[in-house]
């Protein structure tokens, strides 16, 4: 029997391998651009964790509406009355 952490290879699966390698630099592939040009991109464009940083964060929270109609749960109707009607607490 295997381990839970191991393939079938018994070599260990990493679960987070980090920052994926580009695509152009597999293998025995050469970089796209020489370091002097990879070095003023950055520059320019920051890294990628900056850039990642930069962008707005989302608020990720559960759909929060009350019952508008009474009828115990929240429906189509419900949504419909409240941009109709307005919305009540």
């Amino acid at each position: 029997m295997i381990k839970q952490d191991e393939n079938l290879l018994g070599q260990p699966i990493f679960q987070n391998p980090g920052a994926p390698v580009p695509s152009n630099e597999m293998g025995n592939a050469k970089p796209v651009f020489n370091p002097n040009q990879a070095a003023n991109m950055e520059y320019v464009y920051g890294t990628p964790i900056q850039r990642q940083v930069s962008m707005p964060q989302r608020e990720i929270a559960p759909f929060a509406m009350k019952d508008q109609n009474g009828d115990g749960e929240i429906t189509r109707g419900d949504v419909i009355k409240a941009r109709i009607e307005g919305y009540k607490e």
